[in-house]
């Protein structure tokens, strides 16, 4: 059957694989043609919980070759889509830490979709992308009791992948239905910056785990530095409580309506100034990078300078940056594990090495 395939070989989807968010405002094929909506049926993983998980502080160690971490196969079957309307809890994590000024809105924006966990770094952990933990030990600290209705908050001196991980297989007697990762401070559209992202780095953990992943963006198109020197005030708060509340729908619509088929992760990246008006495009990854980002400040040393450039090496009809920069949300589903198609000549010289 046909489904949104976004491969790393970045071919172009055909009218058949768009896939559209009902009432979205999707300038794509609103018919959703050749799409069908899929169902699962799946067991809960039985994750490790932590004996003291509900204290103040809980300790979680990494140990070389340990065994001690198992746990269940999760049992899953698929007819053409993953529902989300059973909630457990959605799993937010992000890689601006616990002082992101979006995490707040975000968590305040998604109260009454479900139970809400979020498990973040304890700082900053930015251009990480899917880096996780070898042999540091990890501590987990509850930042506060939480208050009726309000989610449970943890913080992790660790990377967002890492987050998502103990969040998703350690914390928690149950899996999450839905891993949110953001809303990221700066934008991660265009190959370069996507597989760069800490922000999505935890969106591959969740799917590298079978969660359904999401990962939220905003930013400032070719601008990485004016507009984040006010990020975190207290004028810029409506900003971020719009972006969240948009981010909301986009959760809520696959919470009702499903998880699309076929895509192993989404990523979303809002302009900034985005609200519940701003309309949504589904995109593809553009091939995109970002151009020099060390500035030599002595002789031998070396400090991260990016300004928020983007070098475009492919068309960009069609795609995530393309669409940020007109206004509009991007939506880009993501498939990780599908390989490309070889030439038969090319085949036929690699199978003879």
């Amino acid at each position: 059957m046909s489904g949104p395939r976004v491969s790393l070989a970045l071919r172009s989807l055909d009218e058949e694989q768009l896939w559209a968010i009902p009432g979205m405002g999707l300038m794509q094929d609103e018919r959703n043609r050749g799409f069908e909506r899929w169902r699962g049926i799946g067991a809960t993983q039985a994750g490790r919980v932590f004996p003291n998980s509900r204290s103040h502080v809980v300790q979680a160690q990494a140990f070389r070759g340990s065994a001690k971490r198992r746990t269940h196969r999760r049992a899953i079957v698929a007819i053409r889509a993953v529902s989300c309307r059973t909630v457990t809890y959605l799993l937010v994590t992000n890689d601006d830490g616990i002082d992101s000024p979006a995490l707040r809105p975000l968590l305040d924006s998604l109260r009454g979709l479900g139970n809400l966990r979020a498990v973040v770094p304890d700082r900053e952990r930015s251009w990480i992308g899917k880096a996780i933990t070898r042999w540091d030990k990890l501590q987990v600290r509850r930042v506060e009791e939480p208050r009726e209705g309000e989610p449970e908050l943890f913080t992790v001196d660790a990377f967002p992948a890492d987050c998502a991980h103990l969040g998703i297989h350690s914390l928690f007697p149950e899996r999450p239905n839905l891993l949110i990762s953001g809303i990221n401070v700066g934008l991660n559209y265009g190959s370069g910056f996507f597989f760069s992202s800490g922000t999505v780095g935890a969106a591959i953990e969740g799917w590298i785990a079978g969660v359904p992943s999401v990962a939220f963006s905003l930013g400032q198109p070719d601008d990485d530095r004016s507009w984040k020197s006010q990020s975190d005030s207290a004028a810029f708060r409506p900003q971020w409580e719009r972006a969240a509340a948009r981010c909301a729908d986009i959760v809520r619509s696959l919470l009702e309506d499903g998880y699309p088929c076929d895509c192993e992760l989404l990523s979303v990246n809002l302009p900034l100034g985005s609200g519940p008006e701003t309309p949504c495009e589904v995109t593809q990854l553009a091939h995109a990078s970002y151009t020099q980002l060390f500035r030599e400040e002595a002789p031998g040393r070396f400090a991260h300078d990016f300004r928020g450039e983007v070098l475009h090496r492919s068309a960009l009809e069609g795609s995530d940056v393309r669409a940020v920069a007109e206004g509009r949300i991007s939506i880009t589903p993501i498939r990780l594990s599908q390989d490309p198609e070889l030439a038969r000549g090319l085949r036929a010289r690699f199978s003879k090495l």
